[in-house]
């Protein structure tokens, strides 16, 4: 959301007008109590339709008593952007479910059930890095479903845009903008209000859009008003007094007994929805001790939750009018819980929640690993390595021009230019990769046939022969030239990356020690042997990198990244990294990557599959001579024969598009691309990678915002993507160019 700093005449105007106290007294005319119930969303209505309601974790027969469950006949595997239907078979391989009703079904209410079954997800699709097309929606261009089917009445329209509007003021975004937040009796007048919001998503009686938003107005009130505090587990800090409101709540109601249902009080679609509530749980346990603790109470399991499977506790407080149709259909959906199993441990529950949704929790787990990891908290912000005398902070190389974003242009123009380039890097360093294999084999086998200072000439003359040769080095200065009203020398730091961090990358020295500086370092807690009694919520959640980092970059695809909003996931995946090079150095990272190749090799495996199937079914089309007039040939292996393999309509023996091309349907840049590299998460990871250096060695003034938002300085994040910048290329799976 656009900030009110980017205007500072406006944000100076509703300072000057006292805006959050004016807000507060807003807040209580527009939330008061009202006598009529409120009603749930419209999907309700179709619930009696919904067979799917009882495959929900609740309602399934447990097998051997082992608290299992076990799934009834017909079930439905469900996928982003589409439903599939999966039916058990008989002995005789016959369905079971087969019947003329089920092909009878009114056209509308298998709309309706589409759009409730996409948003009973049961995850973020692990592999959509490897999709290519845009039917398979990922965690980068969803906006949820609830959010294009539902209406507002003006009351909610009200409550929203006073919410939008404490939101967009408490925004700050680097240690300038909170500074000025701070000035003043801001933090007196915003402290009531933000109380109020809270007991507000205590209640769990609005709707799913205000609880959205008030969530990211609490999100930036503890963000600015703890940044700096020395003791944040003191009574007075919004932390302590906000998680005293809510923390038990989060976690009790929005991570153990939420569901993804939508239209109930519990329910965390959309994602957008999820992605709020993990927000806020991150800025409630970020770097305080007693909230921290208390989560590791319910992990470890010494909280009794049994109480969550009463339908009085489950139902919120203000109790709503159920429209469905079908009074059994009502009973069964006021049973709890219903996404999880009776006695499940809460820290199934929450893993289960981390793992299925990385990308939404992100922020949560950027949390966790930085209250968790001694010796990365810093006390100043730091553009290189390694400190010195002459150091500065970082926030002093800003001018107030520098510090205006890109309100108009820049971003679209910018991602376009990043995705070119990454995609042209990836088919550079796998051509150039091959041609140093085709070597290889030729010094070990000098009969063999392929020539290899020929291969070589060739590819260099090749339409990569241009950027054959380019480094590591070349491409992050490419990377530097992404658009931005500034020129590169206009800037705040001209010399981005410098002498050391050309050596990391070129190979010329090692990991450096990842960490400030002892001087520089800022303990986590205000009592430092506090670290030592996490010890159980570190162990139980941060033991398996690896995963994190798999779970939050397989939704993302590089193809389809048209803005910042999860570049965040980029940089908490270089915190999993910079947290295992700080504990166990740079042999760690590669331990890391080894895992995670395990992992990849998953996606791989069916990708490859994939296009063995689609490379065997041309074959046997082309047998079979099934190619009508006009049809053309949709296979990169159609080309390899120098021949036209469909029909035109007047009768040639060569299409058109042979004649023009060479080939019958010529495939775009991203469709050979997905062809021949699309299945390895390696390629995507760096992909990701040029985005992230694209974006902050333009946009630099984000740099602070990196710092105001994690505490650990740029330089350290940096050293480690360069890393990895370096290291990835020798993971890249085999390509099927």
């Amino acid at each position: 959301m656009l900030s009110t700093f980017f205007v500072g005449d406006v944000w100076r105007t509703m300072k000057e007008c006292k805006w959050i106290e004016v807000a507060s007294k807003f807040y209580d005319r527009a939330f008061q109590p009202r006598g009529d119930s409120q009603v749930l969303s419209p999907y309700l209505e179709q619930w009696q339709h919904m067979q799917e309601l009882r495959l929900l974790p609740r309602f399934l027969i447990p097998e051997n008593g082992a608290g299992e469950a076990r799934r009834a006949p017909k079930q439905r595997t469900i996928k982003r952007g589409y439903a599939a239907e999966k039916y058990h078979r008989n002995e005789d391989g016959v369905d079971d479910n087969s019947n003329s009703s089920d092909s009878e079904a009114d056209s509308d209410d298998e709309r309706e059930e589409g759009h409730l079954l996409s948003a009973m997800r049961p995850g973020e699709d692990k592999e959509a890095y490897r999709r290519p097309n845009s039917g398979h929606m990922n965690a980068d261009t969803e906006e949820g479903i609830d959010e294009k089917t539902h209406h507002h009445e003006a009351e909610t329209i009200r409550k929203l845009e006073l919410l939008r509007g404490v939101l967009e003021f408490l925004n700050t975004q680097d240690r300038f903008e909170c500074s000025m937040l701070q000035q003043g009796d801001i933090l007196s007048q915003a402290a009531p209000l933000a109380l109020k919001v809270a007991k507000m998503l205590a209640n769990r009686s609005e709707d799913s859009c205000v609880e959205t938003t008030a969530c990211h107005a609490l999100e930036g009130y503890l963000r600015c008003f703890s940044f700096g505090c020395v003791s944040r587990s003191s009574p007075n800090e919004p932390q302590t007094a906000i998680g005293d409101i809510l923390m038990r709540s989060i976690l009790e109601h929005r991570v153990y007994n939420a569901t993804f249902v939508p239209g109930l009080s519990d329910s965390l679609t959309p994602s957008k929805r999820i992605e709020s509530v993990f927000s806020l749980l991150g800025e409630l346990v970020r770097y305080h001790y007693d909230n921290l603790m208390l989560l590791q109470e319910y992990v470890i399991g010494n909280v009794e939750l049994s109480h969550l499977n009463d339908p009085a506790v489950t139902v919120s407080s203000h109790s709503r009018q159920l429209h469905v149709g079908s009074g059994q259909v009502e009973q069964l959906i006021r049973l709890p819980p219903l996404d999880r199993e009776e006695h499940e441990p809460f820290v199934r529950v929450l893993l289960r929640r981390l793992r299925g949704y990385g990308c939404d929790t992100n922020l949560f787990m950027r949390s966790l690993l930085l209250s968790l990891t001694p010796g990365l908290r810093s006390k100043i912000n730091y553009m290189w390595k390694p400190v010195t005398e002459a150091t500065v902070d970082a926030g002093e190389s800003l001018s107030s021009s520098s510090r205006i974003g890109d309100i108009v242009t820049g971003y679209p123009h910018r991602f376009s230019y990043i995705t070119a380039c990454s995609r042209r890097f990836v088919v550079v360093i796998s051509e150039m990769q091959r041609m140093e294999k085709a070597l290889g084999k030729a010094v070990d086998a000098p009969t063999s046939t392929p020539d290899p200072t020929r291969a070589l000439e060739n590819a260099r003359s090749s339409s990569f022969g241009h950027i054959a040769h380019l480094t590591l080095w070349d491409m992050l200065q490419l990377l530097l030239r992404s658009p931005h009203r500034f020129s590169l020398e206009e800037r705040p730091f001209p010399v981005f990356f410098d002498d050391t961090d050309r050596a990391i990358v070129m190979g010329e020295i090692d990991l450096p020690l990842v960490g400030p500086p002892p001087h520089l370092v800022q303990p986590l807690f205000e009592k430092r042997d506090h670290y030592k009694s996490l010890s159980e919520l570190e162990k139980t959640l941060l033991r398996e990198p690896h995963e994190l980092v798999y779970g939050m970059l397989g939704p993302l695809n590089a193809e389809r990244i048209h803005g910042t909003g999860r570049l965040c996931v980029v940089t908490t995946c270089i915190l999993v990294f910079a947290r295992v090079a700080c504990l166990g150095g740079a042999g760690a990272v590669r331990g890391v990557l080894e895992k995670l190749k395990t992992l990849a090799r998953v996606g791989y495996e069916k990708w490859k599959k994939e296009r063995e199937a689609l490379g065997r079914g041309v074959k046997k089309r082309r047998r079979g001579d099934r190619w009508g007039p006009g049809r053309c040939f949709n296979d990169d292996r159609a080309a390899s024969d120098g021949q036209c393999h469909c029909k035109a309509e007047d009768g040639r023996l060569r299409c058109s598009a042979f004649l023009l091309h060479g080939h019958c349907k010529p495939l775009g840049a991203v469709e050979l691309y997905y062809r021949c590299y699309g299945g390895c998460f390696f390629r995507n990871m760096f992909r990701l990678l040029c985005f992230w250096v694209g974006h902050y060695g333009a946009c630099q003034r984000y740099v602070e915002t990196l710092f105001y938002c994690t505490e650990v300085p740029f330089a350290e994040l940096k050293s480690v993507m360069l890393y990895l910048f370096r290291l990835l290329p020798d993971y890249f799976l085999p390509d099927m160019a």
